[in-house]
């Protein structure tokens, strides 16, 4: 399980570093066959949580480059992806204040994590986040997003 929550003077030094971060290495992360479920799902949720760092839409971008490609037929192209975002299922990811990623289930193909993310307005919302393996193509071996749930309210179960 992971955990992103600071205290806000620690928000404030970690943001500073991440946009320097970010900044200095403001290439979006392609598909990876080096990077666990795990990293794919923390990957897409920090860019989401700092969109528009380091520039516009930018979080909105990673997230649709780690997306798979049976999403990306589905949800794509970027623009279109973009709009889905910013529906009211999708928007509250964009500047999340802290995420929580746990591994429910998974082999060696499919991986499902429930994820937590904690809201500016102190109200917590879950989504079921999964991950799927790409088996052929340019992608071959790397872990990529192939579907997240709507929400649930924080206290209810997925």
């Amino acid at each position: 399980m992971t955990r992103s929550h600071f205290s806000l003077a620690g928000f404030a030094a970690v943001f500073m570093l991440f946009l320097t971060g970010f900044a200095a290495n403001a290439e979006t992360r392609g598909p990876d066959p080096a990077l666990t479920p795990e990293q794919v799902v923390d990957i897409q949720l920090q860019a989401l949580q700092f969109n528009d760092s380091p520039t516009p839409n930018a979080g909105i971008a990673q997230t649709f480059a780690l997306a798979h490609p049976s999403n990306k037929r589905v949800t794509g192209p970027l623009p279109r992806f973009e709009r889905m975002i910013r529906t009211p299922a999708y928007a509250p990811l964009i500047g999340h204040v802290a995420h929580e990623i746990e591994r429910l289930a998974g082999d060696e193909s499919v991986v499902q994590f429930k994820v937590v993310v904690d809201l500016p307005n102190g109200k917590t919302l879950q989504y079921l986040w999964e991950v799927k393996r790409v088996l052929e193509g340019p992608d071959q071996g790397a872990w990529l997003t192939t579907k997240v749930s709507a929400p649930v309210p924080g206290g209810q179960s997925i």
